[in-house]
């Protein structure tokens, strides 16, 4: 099963990242059926690396290299309800090759939250913040985004929001 570049909501800023980290992983979870999954590497918000499926391993070049450090999450995305559901695994970017067809990256997926379209409207009411936990003025790219509301039912209400592509 390989997965089709043109279905996917988030496109990767190739020119912008000099290295690559390449990783051969397997998505696992036994509540829910990998089948129809991609995983999408971020950091700071921003997609770096969407998956190709190849047999039961999952090939992803996360783009990196301008900023030591770099802190990498992943979500794993359902091409079919374009849900995106949390990977527990994070790590910092390093230009190297993770894992291997015998032995595989291992990423879990994280089943209590889903993820659907953002239901942001550009209040001033809502403060943003990327996954690293820094507050942003506003959504510009594509990516993973915390926003935290400040009116509604639930004041202080954290919601995790996903910006694609148009």
């Amino acid at each position: 099963e390989k997965s089709a570049a043109a279905d996917m909501p988030w496109t990767v800023a190739v020119h912008d990242y000099p290295q690559l980290m390449c990783i051969i992983g397997s998505l696992l979870d036994e509540q829910m059926p990998a089948e129809g999954y991609d995983i999408v590497a971020f950091v700071n918000g921003e997609c770096r690396g969407v998956s190709s499926r190849v047999a039961d391993r999952w090939m992803l070049s996360v783009r990196g290299g301008n900023k030591a450090g770099e802190l990498v999450s992943f979500a794993a995305w359902n091409r079919q309800t374009g849900e995106l559901h949390p990977i527990s695994e994070t790590m910092v970017f390093q230009a190297d090759l993770l894992g291997s067809m015998a032995e595989p990256l291992a990423f879990h997926l994280d089943v209590t939250t889903s993820i659907t379209a953002p239901k942001y409207s550009g209040s001033a009411s809502h403060s943003i913040y990327n996954l690293q936990g820094h507050q942003l003025d506003a959504i510009h790219q594509p990516g993973l985004y915390i926003l935290r509301s400040a009116e509604g039912n639930a004041p202080g209400k954290k919601t995790i929001v996903s910006r694609r592509k148009k």
